[in-house]
């Protein structure tokens, strides 16, 4: 008892050798250790805990700054625990004098004011490091342009501290006025995107949620970060989203639906588990039924994602179409066991779309439950017999096909084995379709139009503009089946229809070059059973010239045998030599000198054959038509010798018939005899020395 009155009486202490390591520069609870604490003193009003929500102007520090304030840092640091270990003595005499709620009071109050001491000068040290680092990649917050253009400069900074997930940078930005949603004009849409955008496509968790908390629904009315999250799996970064995610979007793109489309396509089941607890709209428009989360996991072949879907209360689809899409999806990809549940539900009727993709792909097992299921075999038949997929053919055969409807197509296409299949299911050899032709008028193989022939088929059968096979065999320009049908009979019918010849060689002007290629033998073989061509009259006279130009030897040769004029022009004067000359065509060339073609006519511009062989580089050619040119001068020069030759026999029987007219007959051979004694000059083209031997 004597020792506590002792050491609760007045008492003279030596002043403190370390003045400014005491209590009281740190907490103003404490008087100096020279006075009795006071018991009854009211404690000083606690001071709030700084708000990080109100607007900060941040200070402005220089390289030196920040050095200081570091120092100033460490230095308070130490004083606070050189401040603890002395104190100590003070709290126990503070626990004896003063009662026990006002001492826990006091020693909260300092506590609290320690705290806040702290925070404030964690909180400088904090912002130095982050201006340092702004500075450091070229955000300086102290240059004229930050301080004008302040929320630009902010908020370019935001993006890149979020992309780079530079966490008290980005807080640091947002106390200060930068916002998270807001884009930066830019020249690319890259450029512009927002910062919290940047964190989301980085999977930057914690800056995410830092930048969600000033963000609000409308902010993402228009955005697609909840899709981009969802298609890259970010389950962690969907949950954050969902909190402010609207529940109506402008699009189904930036949808909750639309989000949940994307997740299910790549199978992400706890992002479809969490956007599924959210709820979601399936409110789109019908061109965007195949987009639904439903047809997406299907077309994907999601099984899994499919089966969640529809064990939800909520249906997947909206609409009976939706269903059908996606069954036709899953059809189109193979994806059986999906094709298996989504039939099981009963709620498809109209599998033609999913027949006709199962049969295109060749996926047999899901055209069976298909047709299991009520689909009907007739109308896939021609897209099968299209594929040529026989055991296709078959098994919608033996699902009750209409074979006739199948025998042109595979009339058409040439599949012998399966227009012979189609014909002992009951095909009918001459079934006609809407413009009344049967399967004979498209016929383009020989040995189909042998079996249909076989068969019973009616070669002179006419369609609906009274066309008969072989009308269409000759335009068609197949020679075998042309040939065939001559051989039956045909030709009687086909040359009732007048307009034949005339057509077949408009065809063959107006048409492909390719189309040239059979037409000699056509031609041929018409002309053998009495058809007649006109191949010098109106446009039918270029056939020649296409021919000569294109190449086609045998035509030339069946067109030239027939009666075409060789010196044929086209509407630039050209002729069949002119053509043939341009392109190089050697043995066309030889075969038109040999019929009699003139290598001296130009066209219109002036220009002969020889010419254009040359200015093409067609030496060969170029080297025949100057022969046959100096052949033809030869020839001219002989006929001339010859006509001289008979004048001058004229002037000598007229000498002998008379002296009188002696004189004039020596004057009118004078030219002659120096014409004949004195060779003219030769022509620099003269290169071959047997054709000037004329003289």
């Amino acid at each position: 008892m004597q020792k506590l009155k002792r050491l609760l009486s007045p008492q003279k202490k030596k002043p403190d050798p370390d003045p400014s390591g005491g209590l009281e520069a740190i907490s103003p609870t404490v008087t100096s250790s020279t006075q009795p604490i006071t018991p009854t003193s009211p404690p000083p009003p606690v001071e709030d805990p700084p708000s990080y929500d109100a607007p900060y102007e941040p200070p402005s520090y220089n390289e030196d700054q920040v050095v200081r304030l570091r120092d100033e840092l460490q230095q308070v640091r130490l004083q606070l625990s050189a401040a603890e270990s002395r104190s100590s003595n003070l709290e126990a005499l503070s626990r004896l004098s003063s009662p026990p709620s006002q001492s826990r009071q006091t020693n909260l109050e300092a506590q609290r004011q320690v705290q806040r001491d702290e925070a404030r000068s964690q909180l400088r040290h904090e912002e130095a490091d982050v201006i340092a680092l702004l500075r450091r990649n070229g955000f300086d917050i102290a240059s004229t342009s930050w301080k004008e253009n302040l929320n630009h400069e902010r908020n370019n900074a935001l993006c890149w501290a979020a992309a780079n997930d530079h966490v008290e940078a980005v807080r640091y930005l947002m106390r200060n006025g930068a916002s998270g949603t807001a884009t930066v004009p830019a020249d690319n849409w890259e450029d512009r995107v927002p910062a919290l955008t940047r964190a989301i496509m980085a999977d930057h968790i914690l800056t995410v949620e830092i930048l969600m908390e000033q963000a609000t629904e409308r902010d993402f009315r228009n955005s697609s970060d909840l899709s981009y999250a969802a298609k890259a799996g970010y389950a962690e970064v969907v949950a954050l989203l969902l909190q402010k995610w609207p529940s109506a979007a402008n699009s189904f793109y930036n949808s909750r639906a639309g989000a949940l489309a994307f997740a299910a396509e790549r199978g992400y089941e706890d992002v479809v588990r969490l956007i599924l607890v959210s709820g979601f709209d399936l409110s789109v428009l019908p061109s965007m039924s195949d987009q639904t989360p439903l047809c997406r996991a299907a077309a994907a072949g999601q099984t899994a994602m499919v089966r969640l879907l529809l064990d939800q209360k909520q249906p997947p689809a909206t609409t009976k179409t939706c269903f059908e899409v996606a069954l036709s999806k899953a059809a189109d990809k193979g994806h059986g066991a999906i094709v298996r549940m989504l039939l099981d539900l009963g709620v498809v009727s109209e599998f033609h779309m999913s027949m006709y993709l199962a049969v295109k792909g060749g996926h047999n097992s899901i055209l069976q439950q298909l047709l299991a299921a009520g689909g009907r075999p007739t109308p896939v038949l021609e897209i099968a017999v299209r594929q040529g997929n026989l055991s296709t053919i078959q098994m919608l055969l033996d699902y009750g096909a209409d074979a006739s409807e199948g025998l042109e197509k595979a009339v058409f296409w040439g599949n012998t084995l399966i227009a012979e299949l189609l014909l002992n299911h009951g095909a009918a050899v001459d079934v006609r379709d809407g413009i009344k032709r049967t399967p004979l008028h498209w016929v383009r193989n020989k040995d189909v139009a042998e079996l249909l022939l076989k068969r019973g088929a009616d070669f002179e059968a006419q369609d609906d503009e009274g066309k008969t096979p072989l009308y269409f065999a000759v335009m068609s320009r197949f020679p075998a089946i042309v040939d065939l049908l001559l051989g039956l009979g045909a030709g009687t019918s086909l040359m009732k229809y007048g307009k034949m010849p005339a057509e077949f060689m408009k065809t063959t002007i107006n048409g492909a070059p390719s189309t040239l290629k059979d037409t000699a033998e056509v031609i041929q073989l018409l002309v053998k059973h009495g058809f007649r061509f006109n191949f010098n009259a109106g446009s039918e006279s270029k056939i020649l010239g296409l021919a000569a130009e294109h190449g086609f030897q045998n035509l030339v040769q069946v067109l030239l045998d027939n009666g075409a004029d060789i010196d044929g022009r086209d509407n630039k004067g050209r002729t069949a030599l002119h053509l043939a000359a341009m392109n190089g065509h050697v043995e066309i060339v030889k075969k038109l000198l040999e019929k009699g073609a003139d290598p001296s006519v130009v066209n219109r511009f002036g220009r002969t054959a020889e010419y254009w062989a040359k200015q093409n580089g067609h030496t060969r050619v170029e080297h025949l038509l100057h022969l046959a040119k100096l052949k033809n001068q030869g020839a001219a020069h002989a006929q001339a010798k010859k006509v001289a030759g008979s004048g001058q026999q004229t002037a000598q029987t007229k000498k002998v018939a008379g002296s009188s007219q002696k004189t004039a007959a020596v004057k009118e051979t004078k030219p002659l005899t120096r014409i004949t004694s004195k060779p003219q000059q030769k022509d620099e083209q003269f290169t071959d020395p047997s054709v000037l031997r004329w003289d």
